[in-house]
């Protein structure tokens, strides 16, 4: 059987203190209009009033007697209560405290395994570079259109839109886009048009495509 949380008892308990002090709160109120028209029949010669007048001041003090108890186990209910209800929040602004530490440490933990491989990948980068750089120099000799004028190569401008793509908010698109860039650079360049042209002339000097590879 499962227990219910303090606060829920607690609460409960508010409530029906509360109409129980409403009901205490009337029966004093009763006792005491009694025993003013009491007290009146009695300024007024009425000699059985005076009996009646002890029994109403009677129970105007039991009333008044519970009606105090009630009233001070509810003050020491709403004390409970609040405490409860300050124990209960500060659980929860634990827990979320906790929560967001968990997320920020893993935001950070793959902040740096993604900047280590970032910066592993540098000297392959750097060297893409000035390849990147030569062939374009070499395209220029032979007299071939180089792609994108040999700025970025087709496969590396690739590998930098899967790179946005990741770290971007692409939203929706972002599948496409990781999509697109995925075919772009395991497409073999030789497929391309300079690939093709580059084959073609390697084939008229007798050389074959193999020295393409």
């Amino acid at each position: 059987m499962t227990t219910e949380p303090q606060i829920v008892t607690l609460a409960k308990m508010s409530t029906n203190l509360e109409a129980r002090v409403a009901e205490a709160e009337a029966a004093h109120a009763d006792a005491c209009e009694e025993g003013a028209r009491e007290a009146l029949a009695v300024e007024r010669g009425d000699e059985a009033a005076l009996r009646r007048l002890a029994r109403a001041e009677k129970r105007r003090d039991s009333a008044a007697d519970e009606l105090g108890r009630l009233r001070l186990a509810k003050s020491e209910l709403a004390r409970q209560l609040a405490a409860e209800r300050d124990a209960t929040e500060a659980d929860s602004q634990r827990e979320l405290l906790i929560e967001y530490a968990e997320h920020r440490n893993f935001v950070q933990d793959a902040g740096r395994q993604l900047f280590e491989a970032v910066a592993a990948m540098e000297p392959v980068v750097q060297e893409a570079r000035e390849r990147a750089k030569a062939a374009k120099a070499v395209a220029h000799q032979l007299g071939l259109l180089a792609a994108n004028e040999g700025a970025y190569l087709p496969e590396f401008g690739a590998a930098r839109g899967a790179f946005k793509a990741v770290l971007g908010d692409g939203g929706s698109a972002r599948g496409r886009m990781l999509a697109d860039a995925r075919e772009r650079v395991e497409r073999d360049w030789k497929d391309t048009a300079d690939g093709r042209r580059v084959t073609d002339l390697l084939a008229a000097l007798g050389e074959g495509a193999g020295k393409a590879e």
